[in-house]
């Protein structure tokens, strides 16, 4: 488990350690880098942790209830409700995000359906189930979960 170092910093020290680190990530300017760099820079648990936390908040956004994404992501229930919990207290950067990925998928798959793009997507969590996301119409379920409203 990833722990914080028992070695107390200075608010103001912590804060320049931090603008260097999201200045790190700022410059790096194509997928393959950041991935290698956070591949470089993080344990392999830390990945996964950002990893299936980044998954709970798609599903979440697309509409899956607690019970599918346990299922499919195998994270506890709280672990789901403290996803939930963010997204509900106006995390404008992650619902951003989120919305855009899921549009990207929804894209890759309607070009696959129209056979402009040949082949499978990679084995990712949408590879399994685009087409039940497809077919349930995730732009529809989107606009009724109304999901600027979660900007309270």
């Amino acid at each position: 488990m990833t722990k914080v170092s028992r070695w107390r910093l200075e608010p103001e020290q912590m804060g320049l350690f931090l603008d260097d680190f999201w200045a790190a990530v700022a410059s790096l300017e194509t997928k393959d880098e950041v991935r290698q760099f956070f591949n470089e820079f993080l344990t392999h648990t830390e990945r996964k942790m950002f990893a299936k936390r980044f998954q709970i908040a798609l599903m979440l956004l697309a509409g899956y209830d607690y019970t599918a994404i346990r299922n499919r992501v195998h994270v506890s229930e709280a672990t789901i409700g403290k996803l939930s919990n963010w997204i509900a207290e106006n995390r404008e950067a992650l619902i951003n995000v989120t919305k855009r990925i899921l549009a990207l998928k929804i894209k890759k798959n309607e070009e696959m359906e129209s056979g402009s793009k040949t082949g499978h997507m990679r084995g990712d969590l949408f590879s399994s189930v685009m087409n039940e996301l497809a077919n349930a119409g995730i732009r529809a379920l989107m606009k009724k979960r109304k999901i600027s409203s979660l900007k309270k």
